[in-house]
């Protein structure tokens, strides 16, 4: 919506810049009047030759036009200033696009990274667990196999996460 806005101001600015040059354009007007004279007040009788009728010409040369000049230049700097605006919004838009595309695919390969770690240290769970059994390590290797399997699926569940949250924020730059 914010980029629509910029759009709307930028043919707005347009759309006075135009007004603007028309107020400096010579100008011709063409006038008439026609108009029946009779002394009768019957609306029968009237008279035909009695009319009279001019015609004329107005012509405006642009020859002192300060003001409206002024307005023209006024009007097309501000519309320049739009029109960086709006290339500046449209650059934004798509740096946006672009960066949530890079992000998107870096948040893809950690996830991925984070789904091989839980793998690994479920495997390193289930040997350290055979292992123990067999007596072959103590305890405290077991509770370090496992607590390294929940840090790799919490930063799993926070890859799924960020991965999401990336995906909506393209989704909502596009």
């Amino acid at each position: 919506l914010d980029l629509l806005n910029v759009i709307d101001q930028f043919e707005d600015s347009q759309r006075k810049v135009k007004v603007a040059a028309s107020q400096l354009r010579p100008g011709l007007t063409l006038f008439s009047r026609a108009s029946l004279s009779s002394k009768n007040p019957d609306y029968t009788d009237f008279n035909w030759n009695k009319y009279a009728a001019t015609a004329g010409l107005t012509l405006d040369l642009p020859l002192d036009r300060l003001v409206e000049r002024n307005v023209y230049r006024a009007s097309f700097v501000t519309f320049e200033r739009q029109l960086r605006t709006l290339a500046q919004a449209l650059d934004d838009v798509r740096d946006n696009v672009r960066q949530g595309i890079r992000g998107l695919a870096l948040a893809r390969e950690t996830y991925e990274v984070q789904r091989r770690s839980v793998e690994l240290a479920h495997q390193r769970v289930e040997s350290s667990d055979m292992l123990f059994q067999a007596g072959r390590v103590q305890i405290r290797d077991l509770l370090d196999a496992q607590d390294a399997q929940l840090r790799a699926q919490n930063a799993f569940t926070q890859a799924l996460i960020d991965y999401h949250a990336t995906r909506l924020g393209l989704l909502r730059d596009l």
